[in-house]
């Protein structure tokens, strides 16, 4: 594989061939880094935008924006109305792609209405190696992957986002709340908020990584080996608390923190 320098210059050449390029932000690491690269080399020819939906935490959404007007580059929110779509909340296992195709409906939408020509995601050359339905949705809507022709993967785009000095560098992976559930299990607005005021409450006593997944009432809670202590430590208030958003078990997951741990059930 080429030099990071060297894949870093391909990925600015993948962009300027786009000549002007809707960035569909998250506020993760990789879509920051999109952002931040293709406002370098495109300046007032790229813009962002950001999907705002019941299955973004709301802290997410807010820090998103914050880091996104930090760094002086225009972002919209658009607002899904995912939630509405029966084959979404049905939750079969392809959600990930019905979702995609609706997302990137109103992502060209909104480039057209900008009068910009390109709509990209950060997809990282990592994540075409793992389960990822919604990727394939967006090669078929047409979205590019700078990240994924320049064959950057999540490593390089963690030390590029040191090099550009972002201030969420090291911030960890997020995925959206319906990656809590159980295949088959209905997404309910009620059921994503307890979710995810249960991981918030968690994250109060200083976890990092923190993942509640539902399984029916049974909460399974995810974390990395190095906070499980905390979570011993505070088991009787967290279980109160999940107990009072609906659950009736609350158990400690001792693989620790695992991406995508719900796809061991496909």
């Amino acid at each position: 594989m080429s030099s990071l320098k060297n894949r870093l210059e391909r990925l600015k050449s993948f962009i300027i061939d786009k000549q002007s390029l809707l960035v569909s932000y998250s506020g993760g690491v990789d879509s920051t880094l999109l952002a931040v690269v293709a406002h370098e080399v495109l300046g007032d020819k790229m813009s962002c935008a950001i999907i705002k939906s019941p299955l973004m935490p709301k802290a997410e959404f807010s820090d998103a924006l914050l880091v996104i007007n930090d760094l002086n580059i225009p972002c919209n929110v658009l607002n899904s109305g995912i939630l509405a779509d029966y084959d979404f909340i049905k939750n079969q296992k392809d959600r990930c792609y019905v979702c995609k195709k609706k997302n990137s409906k109103l992502l060209f939408n909104e480039a057209k209405r900008q009068g910009l020509t390109s709509v990209a995601d950060g997809t990282n050359f990592s994540d075409t190696k793992v389960f990822r339905p919604g990727f394939q949705a967006g090669k078929e809507a047409g979205i590019a992957h700078p990240f994924v022709d320049a064959e950057i993967t999540k490593d390089d785009v963690r030390e590029l986002a040191r090099q550009y000095n972002l201030k969420n560098a090291e911030k960890p992976s997020a995925s959206c709340l319906v990656t809590r559930f159980s295949y088959g299990s209905v997404i309910s607005p009620e059921m994503l908020s307890a979710v995810e005021e249960a991981e918030d409450f968690i994250k109060s006593f200083g976890c990092g990584q923190v993942r509640v997944r539902c399984h029916g009432y049974i909460a399974r809670i995810e974390v990395d080996p190095g906070d499980m202590g905390i979570i011993l430590e505070k088991r009787e208030e967290i279980s109160e608390n999940l107990k009072k958003s609906g659950f009736l078990y609350a158990t400690l997951d001792l693989d620790g923190f695992v991406s995508g741990s719900m796809d061991r059930e496909i």
